[in-house]
């Protein structure tokens, strides 16, 4: 008997319309995806999934896709006293201006292991401006990059916590980049 209701905001100015955008709502038991549904927003960017679980340790999140970049819910929760929760899901336009991509925090994780010295490298970017930012051309790089990370020269067994080489992250000599865009916010990755 639970309900998800929210809306579909486009936050920047002069961005694109939100009518009919596809929204899709993904449930979670212990991080595994366990259902999916899918529809449309309406002409004001609303959108509502009844008829939900409202069971223990179901997590929900919804997500709407505007051109070709998927934005997020928070962590949504309904339960037996909570049957019905309203959220909202800020759509941006887009921008090949990296200006407002900064690094927030740096964290080095240096460890000696025989014969190699393991190094681990963790960065919250954030975004300043009011558009998503999906990336400039490199030569060699078929596709838009967003973030460049230079490694040394014999690195090995590179490992990315949300991707693989090769997929989300490409390399080219000694320049790792990453493609996926980075939407506006403080921390947004």
């Amino acid at each position: 008997n639970g309900i998800i209701s929210g809306q579909a905001i486009q936050q920047t100015a002069g961005g694109d319309t939100v009518a009919g955008l596809n929204v899709s709502l993904e449930a979670f038991v212990d991080f595994q995806s366990v259902a999916s549904f899918t529809g449309t927003v309406d002409t004001d960017g609303k959108f509502l999934f009844d008829t939900l679980a409202t069971g223990p340790g179901i997590i929900y999140m919804a997500s709407v896709t505007s051109q070709g970049i998927s934005y997020s819910s928070p962590i949504l929760k309904l339960d037996p006293q909570t049957t019905t929760v309203t959220t909202t899901v800020n759509i941006f336009g887009q921008t090949e201006d990296a200006s407002g991509i900064m690094i927030d925090r740096a964290h080095w994780i240096l460890d000696s292991q025989p014969g190699a010295l393991v190094v681990g490298e963790i960065f919250e970017l954030s975004n300043t401006l009011d558009r998503t930012f999906i990336g400039t051309r490199v030569d060699g790089i078929d596709q838009p990059v967003t973030i460049a990370l230079a490694v040394p020269p014999g690195a090995e067994d590179i490992n990315f916590e949300n991707g693989a080489l090769g997929e989300r992250f490409l390399q080219k000599g000694n320049v790792i980049y990453d493609t996926t865009p980075l939407v506006p916010g403080k921390a947004a990755r």
